[in-house]
């Protein structure tokens, strides 16, 4: 609201939200959570409209593509994965990762996702959203080790 009043609360995780992104109408909010799920809600009154379940482990991040077809979430589970949101399933094989992944970013055009894994040795990694698409995602062909 214009004064900075709260229009909404929604509850439904079941343990800490890690990430939240919004549809581009803002008809719609996601959500990441410890609990493991990731959650679509209607943000004019919080009803959940979808529960996508995959990950092992907490999701620390998710981002939508650019046509909001495609969601992009990232895990303690050490992996990225990419659901199709027509049918809110997993496309392809996880992009898999040595560590937890903490936070995951889609380029503008929708043709990369950016992973990012914590620690000394913190690495940002930079993948082919259409090879990943098409199930030929490699981490040892399609990842770039960025300085």
């Amino acid at each position: 609201s214009k004064d900075g009043k709260l229009l909404i609360e929604i509850k439904g995780h079941d343990f800490a939200v890690t990430s939240l992104c919004w549809s581009k109408d803002g008809e719609y909010i996601f959500s990441a959570s410890a609990d493991h799920t990731i959650r679509k809600w209607r943000s004019i009154d919080g009803k959940e409209l979808i529960v996508i379940r995959g990950h092992s482990s907490h999701v620390r991040s998710l981002c939508l593509s650019p046509d909001e077809s495609h969601l992009v979430s990232a895990s303690v589970d050490y992996s990225v994965c990419i659901w199709d949101l027509k049918t809110n399933q997993q496309v392809g094989d996880p992009l898999w990762h040595d560590v937890q992944v903490y936070v995951v970013a889609m380029s503008s055009d929708g043709q990369y996702v950016a992973s990012a894994i914590p620690g000394p040795h913190a690495k940002i990694y930079v993948w082919s959203l259409d090879a990943a698409l098409k199930h030929m995602v490699s981490v040892f062909v399609h990842c770039q080790y960025l300085f």
